[in-house]
């Protein structure tokens, strides 16, 4: 009879790490390569799942000299602000500076980096109970608004910006300075065509011809007709000649009639206000169009008109342009962001106030060049939104306004060219870009979102905790709220799990990793999260891959770019900052890494497996020692279970300079991946293996083992 361990009697069955934490299947119908245990590692990206890399301290110093709770922590500047209490400090490193101190109380803080100003980027952040504010790494600006218009008198002259008012109090920078009037023509204008025939032959390719009389001609006039080519309109016109913006097609004779089409003239009821060099705006009013001449009640400009204007329609006469605001005070002289384009005398000047601001927003966001404040106390269900390009300005004639939807607003997310808002039953989308055309439409009316801090984009979509798991928006909205919708079923037992009171979140981008953590009131080594990687599996399909991080307990986080390279920052509970994905511990502790395979059945539960040798293909970043485990049937301390086997850093490639790549022992030259191949004992119906790492070494990942038996008796 044969040996029955020769080669031809023993069975391989080969197992690829893929598929992540897996908590809702049975043993017949778990992935082979996923996880019934799967701690400290985090799913790669590159294949297999990765040891997580640990936690230092970002700064040695605690924020503010006090251990108390960080509220919020932004990466801004090539730095960190950091909000704690009713304070805000920003640090690079070493010590914290304090940027404002003036608030009286606070929540947890929400921060959105936005640009509405070349090459300024500014930080905004608001906290529920203080005016929101935004800094601009040099100093502090409070979004406070101003309610109160100023009327006054005014002069100035031509191309001047010093403005003389009769009174300055009340205004302060930044306001709208409005040195403008209104009227209506007195009868309705119209742009009948009138037509020339030219003194000479124009020849083909010309753009220059006289006109017997060119007194009702002007620049801007469409001009149609024979040999005229389409689109082509007045340019210039001296005296006679008239001079077209594109050449004539065909030869023209004398006795064709051109049209020209458009007027530059028109009466009012009364010329009172209006001075020559004010710019005209309304209805048919070529943009730019200013006042050329004022004979009593006529007025006549440099532009055509380009519509009919009816008597209805107004027509606003400026002297400064309707973005002139008010650069500094001195005296009662107010200096302006713009040249008044026509003198005036003693006339009337609004200077607008910005309105009133959200007085205690929780959340903000950047918009289509807007700034959008929610979360107030009074107005849960209110968006504020300030004017274009200016977070400070709640004049609603500058275009800013408010909206309500019919659910308390948990968050607001620019994503795309939408503005999503969550609220706590229902999800809605903001589109448009600007006050006459924001639309509020539903994305959901059945899921809200659970709590604001857990939103992320990530992968092109945006992820967040609903109270039936992890969603995505696009998910959402594609597939009309039904269950599919969620991207977490598979850790469900986790989700049920979470509280929310103290939950954030972080996305590292160069890994595709969402990380989400809901710490309890517990020490530090029993705090709770989540990993989700979205990443191809090795059949090429892109999916959500799922770990649980143990022993880390953030209080916020937040991650971005300093100096083009990816930072990931968390506050603490204890008044630090920390750095993650830095060095191999939890801030000096080591972490506990488990990995634990399904129960592996190998196709048939019923027959009995001897193990003869398990062969693991790992890849490490440096030093390993770490334990492996090989148990039968679902851990059973009834049945033998061998010792732990270890696995150390003899048989991998040579690290240099790294004391565990001894002589003797390591493979110098070596490339590629290590399998290491290890005899081990026992049997069993079902096998699992386990692997645990509690070292200080760097980062192992396992990509895969290959489980050698031989088959035995059934069971």
């Amino acid at each position: 009879m044969a040996d029955i361990t020769a080669p031809e009697y023993i069975s391989p069955y080969v197992v690829t790490t893929a598929g992540g934490l897996v908590l809702d299947r049975d043993v017949y119908t778990m992935p082979v390569g996923a996880a019934s245990i799967l701690q400290n590692f985090e799913p790669s990206v590159k294949g297999g799942y990765r040891r997580l890399s640990g936690t230092s301290k970002y700064s040695t110093s605690q924020v503010g000299s006090s251990s108390g709770t960080i509220l919020g922590v932004a990466i801004f500047n090539s730095g960190v602000v950091v909000a704690q209490s009713t304070n805000v400090y920003f640090g690079t490193g070493s010590t914290w500076t304090s940027i404002d101190s003036s608030r009286t109380s606070a929540g947890r803080y929400r921060f959105e980096k936005y640009n509405f100003t070349t090459n300024e980027e500014r930080l905004m952040f608001a906290d529920g109970a203080n005016a929101a504010s935004s800094y601009n790494g040099t100093s502090i600006l409070d979004i406070k608004g101003d309610a109160t218009n100023v009327s006054t008198t005014g002069t100035i002259s031509s191309g001047a910006t010093a403005l003389t008012v009769g009174s300055a109090t009340g205004i302060v920078s930044g306001m709208y300075v409005n040195i403008s009037t209104t009227k209506s023509p007195a009868a309705q204008v119209d742009i009948a065509a009138v037509t020339h025939s030219p003194s000479a032959e124009i020849v083909t390719g010309s753009t220059i011809f006289n006109v017997s009389d060119a007194s009702n001609l002007v620049a801007g006039m469409a001009v149609s007709g024979t040999g005229i080519a389409s689109g082509t309109t007045v340019s210039e016109v001296n005296s006679n000649t008239v001079t077209l913006d594109t050449a004539t097609t065909a030869t023209i004779a004398t006795s064709v009639s051109l049209s020209f089409v458009g007027k530059t003239s028109f009466t009012v009821a009364s010329n009172t206000g209006l001075v020559v060099g004010m710019t005209v705006s309304g209805t048919g009013i070529t943009s730019g169009s200013k006042i050329a001449s004022i004979v009593t009640t006529t007025i006549t400009l440099d532009k055509v008109i380009t519509a009919v204007i009816p008597t209805s329609a107004t027509l606003t006469f400026r002297t400064v342009s309707a973005a002139t605001t008010v650069s500094s005070i001195s005296g009662n002289t107010v200096t302006l962001s713009s040249a008044a384009t026509n003198a005036v005398t003693t006339v009337t000047t609004v200077f607008d106030g910005l309105g009133t601001a959200p007085s205690d927003p929780s959340m903000v966001a950047a918009f289509k060049n807007h700034m959008f404040y929610a979360g107030m106390s009074s107005t849960p269900n209110t968006i504020q939104f300030s004017a274009p390009n200016d977070e400070n300005d709640f004049s609603a004639s500058n275009g800013a306004g408010s909206l309500n939807v019919d659910s308390t607003i948990i968050a607001l997310k620019s994503f795309r060219d939408d503005l999503i808002i969550f609220c706590e039953d229902r999800i809605y989308k903001l589109t448009g870009s600007s006050l006459v055309d924001f639309v509020v439409a539903p994305v959901s009316r059945n899921v809200g979102c659970s709590d604001a801090h857990s939103v992320q984009e990530i992968g092109g979509d945006v992820i967040f905790l609903a109270p039936d798991g992890l969603r995505t928006i696009a998910g959402t909205a594609r597939i009309g709220d039904v269950e599919l919708g969620t991207v977490s079923k598979q850790i469900q037992e986790r989700i049920s799990d979470i509280g929310f009171t103290n939950i954030s979140s972080v996305v590292i981008r160069n890994k595709s990793q969402y990380r989400l953590f809901y710490p309890t009131g517990g020490v530090e080594s029993i705090s709770k999260g989540v990993i989700g990687v979205l990443k191809s599996n090795p059949s090429g399909q892109i999916g959500w891959e799922y770990s649980d991080i143990r022993g880390l307990k953030p209080a916020c986080c937040d991650s971005g770019f300093v100096s083009g390279v990816e930072k990931i920052v968390h506050g603490g509970f204890d008044g630090y900052v920390y750095l993650q994905e830095s060095g191999n511990t939890f801030a000096g502790t080591a972490m506990k890494a488990i990995y634990r395979s399904p129960d592996l059945t190998m196709g048939d539960a019923g027959i009995r497996k001897n193990m003869q040798r398990i062969n693991v293909n790992y890849d490490p970043e440096g030093s390993v020692d770490a334990s492996l485990f090989v148990k039968y049937d679902f851990e059973d301390t009834g049945t033998p279970q061998p010792s732990a086997y270890n696995l150390t850093t003899a048989d991998t490639a040579a690290v240099y300079d790294d004391s565990g790549s001894l002589y003797g022992s390591a493979v110098y030259d070596a490339e590629g991946m290590p399998i290491v191949r290890t005899s081990v004992e026992g049997s069993g119906f079902t096998v699992v293996v386990r692997l645990e790492d509690e070292s200080s070494n760097p980062p192992i990942t396992l990509k895969g083992f290959e489980l050698e038996f031989t088959p035995g008796a059934r069971m």
